[in-house]
């Protein structure tokens, strides 16, 4: 399986005409380096236990590789958060072939950190 660090800064989004419920930013940490994504979603229930975020690769979402795709979370109300991400992969031309796609998502868990460790993960 995949195992680059993954580290995310999300927020509700609290206004309500806005068209999403939750927004932030992403990064895996690739060989001294990071891969940043741009993210959004809605929530699934009223305590935000459950909600669901798509990623857009930044500042190119054509960038040839694995990426994060549509992640699935899971949170109990307190410092941990489980992802089932369903991954994408680009192929060197920029292009998406569906059968060049992982078979299984990857699960991950992320943990309670503050701007500071986001800012300097990778």
């Amino acid at each position: 399986g995949d195992t680059r660090p993954v580290v995310m800064h999300l927020r509700a989004e609290t206004c309500s005409r806005c068209s999403v419920d939750v927004e932030g930013e992403a990064k895996v940490c690739v060989a001294g380096r990071s891969i940043d994504y741009r993210l959004s979603g809605e929530v699934a229930d009223r305590n935000a236990s459950r909600f669901t975020l798509d990623s857009y690769p930044y500042p190119n979402p054509q960038t040839p590789g694995t990426h994060m795709g549509h992640l699935d979370a899971i949170w109990a109300g307190g410092d941990e958060i489980s992802i089932t991400d369903t991954l994408r992969v680009i192929n060197p031309d920029g292009s998406w072939s569906s059968d060049k796609q992982p078979a299984e998502p990857s699960r991950f868990r992320l943990h309670r950190g503050t701007e500071t460790n986001f800012r300097t993960a990778c």
